[in-house]
């Protein structure tokens, strides 16, 4: 519940912030969806390839790896629902911030880094899956 509200401060921030430092965040975010990526990456090999390497731990390292893929799993989607919401709040703050002259260049920047990357999020989803 905790990490909900500072996810929730986080947004009010992002909402508030200026347009450079919007881009900043645009950035930020961009680790969160990588932090994702490599949570469900340990979750494929540890469903894939973890028999190999716990081979000889024998029941012990079989709990291991069934609670390493739920640690993994819950994180990264703690991951995504993170990153891809920051980052069409992002997207829209941005969009909403053009209207200042002064900050129309960062906002531009920060929109099109959060739609640039929820598209690559998108399309890598489908490619991984499909």
């Amino acid at each position: 519940m905790k990490n909900l509200f500072r996810f929730i401060h986080h947004i009010i921030n992002v909402c508030a912030a200026s347009g450079k430092k919007r881009l900043g965040y645009s950035f930020l975010h961009i680790l969160s969806l990588a932090m994702m990526a490599a949570c469900f990456y340990g979750v494929y090999f540890m469903v894939t390839g973890a028999d190999s390497v716990l081979a000889g731990a024998g029941l012990g390292g079989l709990v291991l790896s069934w609670i390493g893929i739920v640690i993994c799993a819950a994180m990264g989607v703690l991951f995504f629902l993170q990153g891809f919401v920051a980052q069409i709040v992002t997207f829209i703050t941005g969009l909403i911030g053009l209207a200042k002259a002064e900050e129309r260049a960062a906002n531009l920047a920060a929109a099109l880094v959060a739609l640039l990357s929820v598209v690559a999020l998108i399309v890598a989803g489908v490619l991984l899956f499909a």
